[in-house]
């Protein structure tokens, strides 16, 4: 006996309706439905999954000592780095950036002629500048290397360049200073160095960039950049230290220089004391002679 003589056909639409009968159309169609679910979970998952693992080289550098972030560079600080490039180096100076990035500043000074290493620690974006490289035509004149930047030696390169941030400028001072040549360009944008005031600038704002010459010259103040961060406020150069150290310095000159006055009043009182004795000296010489000559004079 089939289903439909035994229910009548209202209740067997309802039946149908809330799946109390399953016909091979409907089995098919569950089917298909939950393939289709398990795809878009599989997607999903995967995309969130793979996203996950791309994140981790830019997260990275915010829980290391040093945090260097990445932030691309702009065209108009990259002209600004080759028109240093041209005015304070000479042809085919060896280039190296340190904190590469998309490898995007390399790129641009070998295709003007300068060989070019780049520094980068992002696994990530060191695959795809070693990647561009072949694509943009200069793999001749361009190379990247996977690595700490405090652990590549600068002593042969003619030009540095650096994307700086504050705790990275401040903990390169001593690397440049040891490793660099006499000869070396330091190229810096973003950041200054904090200790050393550049030898030329170019540009204002976030697209400035400053060259910096050995011997380096001495800063006597805080960049104004650094001075709103609170991790620089026990620096030496910074307005609230300085002006303590003004003051320290103010006060042992007044007191050299008030020494330097007592002295001086003690040699002009002795000078004077001699020059009396002295004056007393010469007048009892006089005295002496006076009554000789009278005698003298009287006898002729």
């Amino acid at each position: 006996m089939s289903t439909s003589n035994v229910i009548p056909n209202g209740e067997q639409e309802l039946a149908f309706a809330m799946g109390a009968v399953d016909t091979p159309e409907r089995v098919a169609h569950n089917a298909r439905l939950r393939k289709t679910g398990q795809k878009l979970v599989l997607a999903v998952g995967g995309a969130a999954l793979g996203f996950t693992v791309l994140s981790i080289p830019f997260c990275l550098p915010a829980v290391r000592r040093v945090c260097v972030p990445y932030v691309p560079a702009t065209q108009l600080q990259i002209n600004s780095i080759l028109n240093c490039l041209k005015k304070h180096t000479p042809p085919r100076a060896k280039v190296i950036d340190l904190g590469s990035g998309d490898g995007r500043v390399c790129i641009a000074c070998a295709k003007e002629g300068y060989p070019s290493t780049g520094v980068e620690l992002n696994s990530v974006l060191w695959l795809w500048s070693s990647l561009m490289k072949y694509t943009r035509g200069v793999s001749n004149l361009c190379s990247f290397k996977k690595r700490n930047l405090f652990k590549e030696d600068l002593s042969k390169y003619d030009a540095v360049t650096i994307f700086g941030a504050p705790t990275l400028m401040q903990a390169l001072e001593p690397k440049v200073a040891k490793e660099c040549k006499e000869s070396a360009k330091l190229i810096v944008c973003r950041y200054p160095f904090l200790k050393w005031a550049p030898n030329h600038t170019y540009g204002n704002g976030i697209d400035c960039v400053w060259v910096y010459e050995k011997p380096f010259l001495p800063n006597h103040a805080l960049p104004a950049i650094y001075l709103e961060l609170v991790e620089f406020s026990d620096h030496p150069l910074h307005p609230s230290n300085q002006s303590q150290q003004t003051q320290t310095d103010t006060v042992q000159s007044f007191q050299s220089y008030g020494e330097d006055d007592l002295n001086l009043e003690a040699h002009e009182e002795g000078s004077n004391t001699e020059a009396h004795k002295d004056g007393l000296n010469t007048e009892a010489l006089l005295k002496e002679l006076e009554p000789k000559s009278k005698t003298e004079s009287r006898t002729r």
